[in-house]
């Protein structure tokens, strides 16, 4: 079957369409996902570093914003994550949400690195069952 240039055009159009109407407006995500990838990095075991790698590269695959998604993605290609210890882990988030907050011109919420430990550290267990290491 062959495919004239207007019929090709049409259906670029109707593709471009349904993608955009799978976007989902930060704004709407955006706040809770954060909340979620703070705890993520608090609950960071030394044994599962490879787990946490691919968990924040693939990351940015699935953010439910195209926007973001290309953001997210260039931001990783000069700050991969570190997962060389559970406090480098919540620093380099706490330094990648600065930088998103940065480029979206939200400087109400650039908490201090302090804030962050305080606000998601309270509900830290020590030490990890499987792998018996501590913080």
């Amino acid at each position: 079957m062959k495919f004239s240039v207007e019929m090709l055009g049409i259906y670029l159009c109707i593709l471009i369409t349904l993608m955009s109407l799978t976007e989902i407006p930060p704004n709407l995500w955006g706040p809770s996902g954060w909340i979620f990838l703070h705890y993520v990095t608090f609950g960071f075991r030394e044994c599962d570093k490879e787990d946490y790698t691919h968990f924040f590269n693939y990351l940015g695959n699935v953010i439910p914003c195209r926007f973001c998604r290309e953001s997210y993605k260039q931001i990783l290609e000069t700050s991969p994550p570190d997962v060389s210890s559970r406090e480098a882990l919540i620093k380099w988030l706490w330094d990648i949400h600065n930088k998103v907050n940065d480029k979206t011109k939200r400087s109400y919420n650039n908490a201090s690195l302090e804030d962050i430990n305080k606000r998601y550290g309270s509900y830290l267990k020590r030490g990890c069952g499987s792998c018996n290491k501590t913080k």
